[in-house]
């Protein structure tokens, strides 16, 4: 049994960071976020937590967007189960 989810890590305020994964916008009106942020989504083992695959991408990314090269790991052994964002027969 796996698992598609997703997380969001801080991320160093370098030089390159903002070019690769953006910011985030803020509510204050100032349009950028304190921190840089890079959205995660993984296909996890659900019993072991192992992960299998991983995609990176800017937290402006959306996690369904992120999660499609994943399906691409998966097989006739492994059940998935997702969440309900992941509603739609395109997925």
């Amino acid at each position: 049994m796996v698992v598609i989810d997703r997380t969001v890590f801080d991320l160093p305020d370098t030089k390159t960071n903002p070019a690769h994964f953006g910011r985030t916008e803020s509510s204050r009106g100032e349009m950028q976020g304190a921190f840089l942020q890079a959205r995660v989504v993984a296909l996890v083992e659900s019993g072991t937590h192992t992960i299998i695959a991983a995609e990176i991408g800017a937290s402006s990314t959306g996690e369904t967007t992120l999660a499609h090269s994943l399906f691409k790991k998966l097989n006739n052994e492994l059940r998935l189960l997702v969440d309900r964002g992941f509603s739609g027969y395109h997925l």
